[in-house]
């Protein structure tokens, strides 16, 4: 009842509340459509959509499947390009923080286990920090590219992934714990890690316009190494000490060559894009 609302333009939308008895009316005119699609020869109809629109055809193409000779449904969900843009900033921003957690962590985890145990627990414990390190800077990537995915209704990917993912890692466990102990599990908790973060990168490339920031992981090379130096070179003083002065190196070489400029971090903090590329203090597009 159209007067519900205001009486004007609403009794042209309610078409939908008919919908079930005016589309057996035409059940005939679409199975004729049908067979002329299936002698036609195409194998492929893609319906492109947002939110309802997309989402709808999809839980009817899982629920009724495939019928053969029949083409097959793809549903390509637009997204907005500015929440692809935030996304892309959210990689970017734990890629920032998790790479020299990764790298440096790596690094000083000899002198972390020295300092929290004893000297004998170094070698085979400061392998196994380190790998944990690794594992938690991945995890980060990992946790950001899931939210997305969940995001453009790819539910049902994502929880395989992740079972699979821990079927993987249960297996590796067992492989690797009974010659390489503790180390063994890092080893299988990290390779997980990354095998999750590289297919949750491609199925989101697939499914929406997310391109994996490679330009900023490269640039962010440049602070990794001074941080990595730093930590070499500083690696007779205390290890909190030597981790402080890796942090500020890395930091500092951020600020100054980049990718991670003021304006760019000024950008991550307000969830706005920073100055065009070309202009002083950003990575501009990092896809």
């Amino acid at each position: 009842d159209a007067s519900v609302w205001t009486g004007g333009d609403e009794a042209n939308w309610l078409g939908w509340l008919r919908i079930v008895e005016d589309e057996l009316e035409r059940v005939e005119t679409y199975e004729r459509f049908a067979e002329e699609v299936k002698a036609e020869g195409f194998t492929d109809a893609v319906v492109l959509g947002m939110g309802g629109s997309s989402l709808g055809p999809e839980v009817i193409a899982a629920t009724y499947g495939h019928r053969e000779g029949y083409p097959r449904l793809r549903i390509l969900d637009s997204t907005d390009p500015d929440e692809v843009r935030a996304i892309e900033r959210s990689v970017e921003a734990l890629l920032f923080i998790g790479a020299p957690l990764a790298v440096v962590g790596m690094i000083l985890s000899p002198g972390l286990i020295r300092l929290l145990g004893s000297a004998e627990f170094v070698a085979a414990g400061g392998l196994t920090l380190g790998l944990l390190f690794v594992a938690v800077a991945v995890t980060f990537l990992t946790a950001a590219l899931s939210q997305a995915l969940f995001a453009a209704h790819d539910q049902v990917f994502l929880l395989r992934l992740n079972v699979l993912n821990l079927l993987g890692n249960i297996v590796l466990n067992l492989v690797l714990i009974p010659h390489y102990g503790a180390a063994g599990a890092g080893i299988s908790l990290a390779v997980s890690e990354l095998i999750g973060l590289v297919v949750a990168g491609w199925r989101l490339t697939r499914r929406s316009p997310y391109r994996t920031p490679w330009r900023f992981g490269l640039h962010l090379c440049v602070p990794l190494a001074a941080s990595s130096a730093t930590c070499l070179v500083l690696s007779d003083l205390p290890v909190l000490v030597t981790g402080a002065a890796a942090a500020t190196v890395y930091l500092a070489a951020n600020l100054i060559v980049g990718p991670v400029h003021l304006k760019s971090v000024k950008a991550m903090l307000t969830q706005r894009d920073p100055a065009p590329a070309g202009e002083p203090g950003t990575e501009g597009n990092a896809s």
